[in-house]
């Protein structure tokens, strides 16, 4: 996410502010640790369907997704 990106919806959702220094800083961070926590959550899905399946070849593939999402942050 760019930093443009995370202003539009940060004013998308309603957020009011003159988006001061500090303010900014806080906005960024809080959107950082969304996309961390969304990633995560990606990423343990894929390895659920990994563990479901026993197709070697699969869980090789699907191993390799989860850790490429991870590897987004």
């Amino acid at each position: 996410m760019t930093q443009d990106e995370i202003y539009e919806m940060a004013h998308q959702a309603g957020v009011k502010n003159e988006f001061n220094y500090d303010f900014r800083l806080s906005i960024e961070a809080f959107a950082k640790l969304i996309a961390a926590k969304e990633r995560e959550a990606c990423a343990k899905m894929v390895e659920d369907y990994m563990k479901e399946t026993a197709i070697m070849e699969a869980r090789g593939c699907l191993a390799s997704v989860a850790y490429d999402i991870r590897a987004r942050g």
